[in-house]
């Protein structure tokens, strides 16, 4: 799965894990759900397009965003 990956961000995430243990923390809320910093608003806006790689600023693992399930509520 690593050859997929670019270098650049290869090493990113071997450089995050080297220093913090998980080197990927999900955003929820917006905020980071490890270090539990809060976002800035244009952040998490830019963070759910999920069209580039971005850290959290106060603990530096790289950010993903799962868009919730949406709810199903059968017709009458």
């Amino acid at each position: 799965m690593a050859a997929a990956v670019p270098e650049d961000e290869l090493e990113l995430f071997r450089r995050v894990a080297k220093l913090r243990g998980a080197a990927v923390s999900p955003a929820v809320d917006t905020m980071c759900t490890l270090c539990h910093l809060k976002l800035r608003p244009q952040m998490w806006v830019d963070l759910k397009k999920n069209d580039q790689v971005m850290q959290c600023p106060g603990c530096s693992r790289i950010l993903y965003y799962e868009a919730p399930v949406p709810e199903v509520h059968p017709q009458p």
